[in-house]
């Protein structure tokens, strides 16, 4: 007996998933993550747009807030402009690392959660979820660099669009919710 597919379930399945489409529709992504997983496009994205943001964040960061009396004491105006070229650096050469390392690492236990409840989906399909939720936190990252720019004298502990940022808090818990 053949099946007759509706034109919106034919339609979904020849979609690709698309980025911007997870700030809107992330269902139907998800959906058409299962039928098409894409991933190198996507990651390349997000590559970008995490370096994008760590140089803005780390233009934006005073790294003399973050050190103590004693610390600033021993150090002259050279060696803070090393500090801050050093940081800035740092910055350059993770952001692109950052999403790539954490697509694998969450699509690796995404993976051995879906082995252990014997649920069939593929590492690629894994892959593709992993970095199309990403780009959430991407987009973060991207408002937490605008911030940083704009505000000045950033806190890289505490992002701006978490609570604790938002609410002047010192806290670790709070950190990470935004």
């Amino acid at each position: 007996m053949e099946i007759i597919k509706t034109e919106h379930e034919q339609s979904l399945q020849e979609r690709k998933p698309s980025l911007l489409g997870m700030i809107w529709k992330p269902a139907e992504q998800f959906a058409a993550i299962r039928d098409k997983p894409v991933f190198w496009l996507p990651i390349l994205v997000l590559m970008v747009l995490f370096t994008i943001s760590a140089v803005m964040q780390m233009n934006g960061m005073d790294i003399t807030s973050q050190m103590s009396k004693e610390e600033l004491a021993l150090m002259n105006e050279d060696d803070l402009a090393m500090l801050n070229t050093i940081a800035m650096i740092t910055g350059i050469i993770s952001g692109p690392f950052i999403p790539l390392i954490s697509v694998l690492i969450s699509a690796a236990v995404y993976l051995l959660a879906a082995k252990i409840a014997k649920k069939e989906v593929t590492f690629k399909q894994l892959l593709s979820m992993s970095t199309f939720i990403l780009f959430i936190s991407a987009i973060g990252s991207l408002l937490n660099g605008i911030l940083a720019l704009t505000i000045g004298n950033g806190n890289y502990l505490y992002p701006y669009t978490s609570i604790a940022g938002m609410l002047g808090k010192d806290n670790a818990v709070l950190g990470t919710i935004e």
